[in-house]
């Protein structure tokens, strides 16, 4: 039989949770220019984290992200205001130059044992 630790032996890694990777994949993706008009209705950061949720939910299909596009928890959970449509999404992102990092696209550098930016 295993026992579980004692409570405040356990210390828990909050820079290693799905809400800390999502906030530094959002941060990122805020760094990124716009290409688009100055005021664009829904900001490149959404669509790219429209994108980062499409494939880290696994979706079999565009069809199957757009019927769920509108629910509070996906919105809330990546960090987007203004989920865009498949045909939208795909307008705002293939412009962009595959291959090619954009200024400020670059990960932060950290430590793997605290998640400490590297001096």
């Amino acid at each position: 039989m295993v026992l579980p630790p004692p409570c405040g032996i356990r210390k828990a890694r909050k820079h290693l949770s799905a809400d800390a990777l999502y906030a530094l994949v959002r941060e990122g993706f805020g760094r990124i220019p716009d290409h688009r008009e100055p005021e664009p209705p829904i900001p490149l950061a959404d669509a790219l984290m429209s994108a980062f949720a499409l494939f880290a939910l696994k979706d079999p299909s565009l069809l199957a992200f757009e019927q769920r596009r509108n629910n509070a928890n996906l919105q809330a959970l990546f960090r987007i205001a203004r989920v865009p449509s498949d045909t939208r999404m795909r307008e705002i992102l293939d412009p962009a130059t595959a291959g090619e990092d954009p200024p400020g696209a670059s990960p932060p550098e950290t430590d793997r044992g605290g998640g400490r930016p590297v001096q």
